[in-house]
């Protein structure tokens, strides 16, 4: 699976692209778990408790889709990550 870093993001942890290997499907939760080993500067985003991730503070996509925590994703997709912003 392709990760799509974008911007900010992809400026923090020094690539745009990131790999992520597995076989069959996952669940997006399971995939943040994944990319915070990965990407280190996540794991600011990501908010456990209990040692699991209840929430995230950035927007994943797949084509047009913002994917949930539950969504299934397979390991053809290219997921893009979006990161918080804000304007005034």
């Amino acid at each position: 699976m392709k990760v799509i870093l974008f911007k900010s993001s992809s400026e923090i942890a020094g690539t745009k692209e990131v790999d992520i290997h597995f076989a069959g499907t996952l669940r997006v939760i399971v995939l943040l778990d994944m990319l915070e080993h990965k990407a280190e500067f996540l794991k600011s985003y990501i908010y456990k408790k209990r040692g699991k991730i209840v929430a995230f503070r950035f927007a994943m996509i797949r084509g047009e889709e913002i994917l949930r925590p539950n969504a299934s994703i397979n390991e053809a997709d290219t997921i893009k990550v979006l990161p918080p912003i804000a304007g005034g």
